[in-house]
């Protein structure tokens, strides 16, 4: 079990990776089986299949980033600078595991900020 709150953010964040995969998964399968539904004739259960696999992917995407954007600090590489990120760098920033493209609050500088979860 994670002790201290650092360690619960790291675990909620490696679940939601986890999430991410497993309904990526599904939403794969949803567009699958609606479409093999839409050729054979099926129309109605196609579209709602479709529609579901959709609809539950977005709804899981805004959880992530909810989870994400809650869980940890990012970190400046230029200047060091630990805070927590606003919602249009977690929304509009690219990223790679634990790094995003932002741009820092203190130095203006826009560089692949790490994801840190202790501050001490």
């Amino acid at each position: 079990m994670p002790k201290n709150e650092s360690d619960k953010d790291k675990v909620l964040n490696c679940i939601s990776r986890c999430c991410f995969a497993l309904q990526f998964a599904v939403l794969i399968f949803c567009l699958a089986v609606g479409f093999v539904l839409q050729i054979r004739g099926i129309t109605l259960y196609g579209i709602l299949l479709i529609a579901f696999g959709c609809v539950m992917f977005a709804a899981f995407s805004i959880l992530e980033l909810y989870i994400e954007k809650k869980t940890g600090y990012s970190c400046c590489e230029y200047c060091g600078h630990i805070y927590e990120p606003d919602w249009k760098n977690v929304l509009g920033g690219w990223h790679k595991n634990n790094t995003h493209l932002m741009r820092c609050p203190k130095c203006g500088r826009k560089s692949w900020h790490t994801k840190v979860y202790d501050i001490r």
